[in-house]
């Protein structure tokens, strides 16, 4: 069986669409969700937003702010055909290697406090539970992890 390895790529405004599909595919949340202008004015701001396929089109994104000291893990979606096969992993290794060598002490995220998935993914990367966040995604629980670096 030939193996694919993924490719990281920094997203262009050439892309946004797709960004845009993949959001609407996976979070429909409403306010929470991210929204074509969104996307074009992270592009175009310059801030990280990260690309990942497998010999084809866009798999899924990353999107991350950063701080003086720290990154942030603003948004992680894998489409769900492509979920699975560790892509989601690949990016937040990603993300973990650029803080790291930008010399960031931290990196953090929230994630809903129900997305087990997502959890035990973080957990594996050595994300730790930083506080419970009360009704944060409205009706539901999030929690805020980190990661020293």
């Amino acid at each position: 069986m030939l193996s694919i390895t993924p490719s990281i790529k920094q997203a262009s405004i050439d892309d946004v669409q797709r960004l845009f599909e993949i959001e609407n595919e996976l979070f429909s949340y409403g306010l929470d969700s991210l929204s074509l202008r969104d996307f074009k004015y992270h592009i175009h701001k310059g801030h990280r937003v990260f690309t990942i396929s497998e010999g084809g089109g866009i798999d899924g994104y990353i999107l991350l702010f950063e701080y003086r000291k720290s990154m942030r893990i603003y948004s992680l979606a894998i489409t769900a055909l492509s979920q699975g096969r560790s892509l989601g992993e690949c990016l937040c290794a990603y993300a973990i290697e650029m803080a790291r060598a930008r010399g960031k002490e931290r990196i953090s995220l929230e994630v809903r406090s129900t997305n087990l998935k997502a959890i035990s993914l973080y957990q594996k990367l050595g994300f730790e539970l930083e506080r419970i966040m009360r009704n944060y995604y409205g009706d539901e629980d999030g929690l805020k992890m980190q990661k020293k670096l």
